[in-house]
């Protein structure tokens, strides 16, 4: 309870700054986003609380006196629609996924991680602990390519299965039509939690994990970007907090596996 009444809070000053803002010009960017919705990390298809990376955003926008648009856009479109300009910023970006594409990566720059996001293979609980062996079919979130398995499934058969959202992937896991889900971890817990099936998916330690860190974009506004990454390190408190608002637990298995990038 207390955990929703801040968040509700937090978004009712952002809100209110951002109507305050009208009445004054300010630099105005836009940032392109995932068109889908991944709470808690983000959900720019939101009308309000639009989660933690735009609370982080909104944030940062308000001490620079500047503001953000956020352009929902299908997955594909984002990274041409960065090179045409007609946004200013990707949002999540990292350059791990670009490693097959050396060529786009030239002029660009990513900021520090908002968060680390934990990938990782979430079973029901029955199923904990079954070894990869006993795995013929994971299910995964559409435009979330799990390159690990995909390797796997190179070497065995094993059944990719790709799902409209990461709900439908989890509900298939629960009922048994798929052996696992490759999902991020406080994704899953918000969505159980949400569907009424808390605690009933686990992470398998054994199956293949990812530890990625979530950064934002650019290729014309990187001054920008270096004050974005100096708002970060000096408002570790406060990313604290609203890491912790918004139910972001990045720290699970992330000492003991530090994959991230």
């Amino acid at each position: 309870m207390a955990k929703a009444m801040w968040i509700r809070t937090l978004t009712v000053c952002i809100l209110t700054l951002n109507a305050a803002a009208t009445t004054s010009a300010k630099e105005h960017y836009r940032i392109g986003t995932q068109d889908f919705d991944y709470s808690p990390q983000y959900n720019f298809t939101g009308r309000k609380d639009k989660g933690y990376a735009w609370a982080v955003f909104e944030t940062f926008a308000e001490q620079n006196n500047i503001s953000f648009e956020y352009v929902p856009l299908p997955l594909k479109r984002l990274q041409s629609e960065l090179r045409k300009g007609t946004v200013d910023f990707v949002y999540p970006d990292n350059a791990r996924w670009h490693e097959n594409e050396e060529h786009h990566l030239q002029g660009m720059k990513f900021s520090r991680a908002l968060t680390m996001a934990v990938y990782g293979t979430m079973v029901h609980h029955q199923r904990q602990d079954v070894g990869l062996s006993n795995f013929r079919s994971v299910a995964f979130p559409q435009g979330f390519v799990p390159t690990k398995w995909q390797k796997l499934h190179q070497q065995k058969k094993l059944q990719l299965i790709e799902t409209s959202t990461a709900e439908i992937a989890i509900k298939m896991v629960l009922r048994g039509r798929a052996d696992g889900a490759d999902i991020e971890y406080s994704v899953t817990q918000y969505i159980l939690d949400k569907i009424g099936h808390p605690g009933e998916l686990h992470m398998d330690e054994a199956l293949p994990l990812t530890i990625v860190g979530f950064r934002l974009s650019s290729i014309q506004h990187k001054g920008l970007l270096e004050k974005f990454d100096l708002f970060l390190l000096e408002n570790k408190e406060l990313i604290r907090d609203l890491k912790a608002a918004y139910g972001l637990q990045e720290s699970i298995l992330a000492d003991r596996h530090h994959q991230g990038s």
